[in-house]
């Protein structure tokens, strides 16, 4: 009987602390982490309750009732039926003051100017300020303009060889035969600039002294522009060659690239400052 009664008288004085142990121990427990490791074990608990619970089925009737818009900035936004029909009420609520009825028609039932032909003296107005400026009638502003100057260019340019007197007397040009290219004269902010850029391939005859066989041949003239006259580059070559006369045709090579090098530059300039001109 003293036995049961000792056993009893112990399990008594033992209970309160059977109880509160575990609780001690958890706070313990949860006071020892540190507050990142709380705040990662709180983000754990939340994602893992958000996995458990039930997320709502798409059904056809839901899809047919929503609507997905995607905006100026690029964020998806669910727009219902009933919001997209208060949205285009408002848009047409205007009725012609509204954008989109404007959008939609086209811009309305506005009559387009009609031409008007100039009178003499507006006419006389704008050759005045287009003269002052360098630009055309139409461009009085003088902003941006260009013009193709490429068939005069090229038959001033064999006019300017054929007729040219070259030094010396003894290489002659006999004929341009081609010139590719072209020629342009813009008009930039009322300021005038031309330029041309032209390949050409001349026929010359010429003699290495007095009395001696004449030699005949094609020259090519590489960068005939305007940017640079120094650029030109002039290759002539002798047609039928012989070779017991290799000597006088390298002495007729020289003085032909020589005449024709000086003499070009200055058709060259020539032909820009009548360009400037026109």
């Amino acid at each position: 009987m003293l036995v049961r009664i000792t056993s009893f008288l112990r399990s008594f004085v033992s209970a309160p602390w059977l109880i509160l142990r575990p609780l001690l121990v958890h706070g313990r427990a949860s006071t020892s982490l540190t507050p990142s490791a709380r705040a990662k074990a709180r983000a754990l608990a939340i994602k893992s309750s958000a996995a458990r619970s039930p997320q709502p089925k798409q059904t056809k009737q839901n899809k047919a009732q929503m609507e997905v818009a995607k905006g100026a900035n690029g964020i998806s936004t669910v727009i219902s039926n009933e919001e997209k029909s208060k949205l285009e009420e408002q848009a047409t609520a205007k009725g012609e003051l509204s954008y989109s009825y404007w959008a939609g028609k086209g811009g309305g039932n506005v009559p387009l100017p009609e031409p008007r032909k100039l009178t003499d003296q507006e006419k006389a107005e704008l050759e005045r300020q287009a003269s002052a400026t360098a630009a055309s009638a139409w461009n009085a502003a003088g902003t941006f303009e260009e013009r193709g100057a490429t068939p005069w260019a090229k038959f001033r340019l064999t006019e300017l060889i054929l007729n040219r007197e070259l030094p010396g007397g003894d290489v002659t040009v006999v004929d341009v035969n081609s010139c590719e290219g072209e020629a342009n004269i813009f008009i930039v902010r009322g300021k005038k600039r031309c330029g041309f850029d032209f390949e050409l391939q001349l026929a010359w005859k010429a003699t290495s002294r007095p009395g001696a066989i004449e030699s005949r041949g094609n020259c090519k003239v590489l960068n005939f522009s305007s940017d640079d006259p120094d650029d030109l580059e002039v290759q002539p070559e002798v047609s039928q060659r012989q070779p017991d006369r290799a000597t006088d045709e390298a002495v007729v090579l020289a003085r032909v690239k020589a005449v024709l090098q000086s003499e070009l530059v200055k058709v060259l300039k020539q032909l820009l400052e009548e360009l400037k001109a026109r």
